[in-house]
C-alpha cells in the first residue's frame, strides 16, 4: 500500500486554500468604475452616428442655439451608474463568483478526500504503534525472563553433602545405629529444603536392576539454609553393628528450591560405601547416585 506523507497532503491543501481565498476576496471586493458625465442617451447617439455628434459640437453654437432643447432626465447619477454596473460589470462578476464557488466546492471535495486519507493513515499508524508496543512488551518480557534465568543461574543455591558418619547417639539395645551427614549451602542465595530421603542398604551392591528402585525413607522439610549455612540430618536406626563387616551402602537425596514459594526445584543425590576396616563411608563413583542439578 502506498504511503502518503501527511505533510505533503497538508501543504497541498494549504496552497490550494490560499489560491481559492485570494480569488474569492479579489472578486468579492470588486467595485465597478463610476459612470462618466455622458448620459446613456448621448452614448447611444454617439455610437449610432458618431459623425453627426462630432459635427454638432464643432459647428457654430449660435446657429443651433435656438433648436437645442434640454429635457431634464429622471435618472439620478446613482441610478445611471447602477444600470451601467448591472449591464456591463455584474454578468462578469457573477461568472467569476460562479467559478469561485465551483473552485471552493472542488477544494471541499478534495479536502474531504484528503481527510479520509489522513484518517486511514492515522488508523494505520495506530495499528503499527499497537503492534510495535506488543512486540516491545514481548521483547521486554523475554529480556526480563532471560535476565531472571541468568540471575538464577549465577545466584542460585548450591548444596553439598559432607561428613557422612555412623552416629552412636541413642543406639538401640540390639546394636542398631543411625547415620548422619552434613548438608552445606555453598551457593549465594538461600536454599529452601522441600524433601529429604535416606536409606541404609545391606548387600553386595546398591545398584538396582531393571525397573527396581530404591525405597527411601522420605521426610518433608521447610528448613531454610542461607548461604554458607550447614545442617546435620540423621537416618533411621537401621545400621546393624553385628553386620559391620559386610557390605553397606548409605544413599540419599535432598530436594530444595531457590524460593520459599514455587521457584526452581533442584535435587542433590549421594551414595556412600561402608569400609569395615576403617569404618568410614567412602564416596561411590556412580552418576546415577552421585549428582547435583
Amino acid at each position: 500500500m502506498l504511503k502518503i506523507k501527511p505533510w505533503l497532503i497538508l501543504t497541498g491543501f494549504a496552497l490550494l486554500s490560499i489560491v481559492i481565498t485570494i480569488c474569492v476576496i479579489r472578486f468579492a471586493l470588486y467595485e465597478p468604475v463610476p459612470s462618466s458625465g455622458i448620459s446613456s442617451q448621448q452614448e447611444q447617439e454617439k455610437t449610432a452616428n458618431p459623425n453627426d455628434y462630432s459635427n454638432s459640437k464643432t459647428e457654430n453654437p449660435k446657429k443651433h442655439s435656438a433648436s437645442i432643447k434640454i429635457t431634464p432626465s429622471d435618472d439620478t447619477p446613482y441610478e445611471a451608474s447602477r444600470r451601467t454596473y448591472e449591464k456591463e460589470y455584474k454578468p462578469s462578476l457573477d461568472r467569476w463568483l460562479t467559478y469561485s464557488t465551483i473552485g471552493l466546492a472542488t477544494f471541499t471535495f478534495f479536502l474531504f478526500c484528503g481527510t479520509g486519507i489522513l484518517t486511514i493513515y492515522t488508523f494505520r499508524l495506530w495499528d503499527d504503534a499497537k503492534e510495535s508496543s506488543i512486540r516491545q512488551d514481548k521483547q521486554m518480557q523475554d529480556t526480563l525472563q532471560l535476565a531472571r534465568e541468568e540471575f538464577t543461574a549465577t545466584h542460585r543455591p548450591q548444596l553439598a553433602i559432607r561428613s557422612c558418619k555412623l552416629s552412636t547417639i541413642n543406639a538401640t539395645g540390639d546394636h542398631k545405629y543411625s547415620c548422619k551427614f552434613t548438608c552445606f549451602n555453598t551457593g549465594v542465595s538461600p536454599a529452601y529444603i522441600r524433601e529429604i530421603g535416606t536409606r541404609l542398604i545391606n548387600r553386595d551392591f546398591c545398584f538396582t536392576a531393571g525397573d527396581r528402585e530404591i525405597i527411601f525413607d522420605k521426610n518433608s522439610s521447610d528448613e531454610i539454609l542461607v548461604s554458607g549455612a550447614a545442617q546435620i540430618y540423621f537416618t533411621s536406626k537401621s545400621f546393624d553393628w553385628d553386620l559391620k563387616d559386610t557390605n553397606w551402602f548409605f544413599v540419599g537425596y535432598i530436594k530444595y528450591a531457590d524460593r520459599q514459594e514455587g521457584g526452581v526445584i533442584r535435587e542433590i543425590g549421594f551414595c556412600r560405601r561402608w569400609e569395615p576396616k576403617s569404618m568410614i563411608w567412602n564416596k561411590e563413583d556412580n552418576e546415577e547416585y552421585e549428582y547435583n542439578y
